[in-house]
């Protein structure tokens, strides 16, 4: 998986084949991580949120919003329940 100043993420197949294109951003995708039982994608970046999106399907499950700033790193629960920055 990749994350770019294109404002987007994509998810590519070890081949080299491009499987998913994570839209919605409006900027810089800083951090892009699968969650433990790869069910979902979480991206965050320099608009300030954090996206989750089906691993399957590319479609957005959940936008949370509150920083002030940029998220720079992001990091999953377990349990896939929370989400957070990660402040290094």
């Amino acid at each position: 998986m990749t994350a770019g100043t294109d404002n987007l993420a994509k998810v590519w197949s070890s081949a080299g084949a491009l499987e998913l294109t994570l839209t919605g951003s409006t900027s810089d995708v800083l951090c892009a991580k699968f969650s433990r039982d790869d069910s979902l994608i979480v991206i965050s970046g320099r608009d300030d949120k954090i996206r989750i999106y089906d691993a399957i399907t590319g479609s957005s499950v959940n936008v949370i919003s509150g920083h002030t700033g940029d998220v720079n790193k992001i990091d999953i629960s377990p349990d896939n329940r929370f989400y957070c920055k990660c402040l290094f």
